[in-house]
């Protein structure tokens, strides 16, 4: 019955966790996407199984990918198996998070100001659930494809899934999409 008990409560707090990543990111999201004049994007979660199971695999593997076209894993292999997923406009990000350890006597220098302060922060403060989506945000806006999709008007729903390997490493993937008339 204890074993069980804490099966639950180590469940519901993954998903408290990944609804806060989704919270944050959200709002995160959507100031950047009204910032460039575009609609709002709504959480959703008709594709938490897609983007779930390819963070699981990434961390699996220990490695951030879209996976190889040809492969089991690759992401149009992984799109057709989606039940009906021609109804489907959908894109993906997918990123690798290093998580500083808390150490108030070490600075952090990156070539992204933004992102030197946030490490900062965390290696300061410890991590919150703003901090992981805000990093995720940041790396891919520092990308141009990753922020074309941040920015696609065609876009009207997100999911963000993560899964932490380690400590200090943890993958996300970010699926956005809209389904098709």
């Amino acid at each position: 019955m204890k074993r069980f008990l804490l099966f639950i409560l180590i469940t519901v707090s993954l998903k408290i966790s990944a609804q806060d990543y989704n919270s944050e990111f959200g709002i995160i999201l959507n100031q950047y996407r009204k910032s460039h004049n575009l609609p709002p994007v709504q959480f959703d979660t008709t594709l938490k199984n897609f983007a779930d199971s390819h963070v699981r695999y990434m961390s699996e593997v220990n490695s951030v990918t879209h996976g190889e076209d040809s492969s089991y894993y690759g992401f149009l292999n992984r799109w057709k198996r989606i039940p009906n997923y021609k109804q489907y406009h959908i894109g993906e990000n997918c990123a690798e998070l290093l998580i500083p350890q808390q150490n108030n006597n070490s600075r952090i220098r990156t070539n992204k100001e933004e992102l030197t302060v946030l490490l900062n922060k965390i290696q300061k403060n410890g991590v919150t659930s703003y901090d992981i989506a805000n990093y995720a945000f940041l790396l891919w806006t520092y990308s141009t494809g990753h922020n074309k999709l941040l920015l696609d008007p065609e876009m009207k729903y997100y999911y963000l899934s993560t899964k932490k390997n380690s400590q200090y490493k943890m993958y996300c993937e970010l699926i956005c999409f809209n389904k098709k008339p």
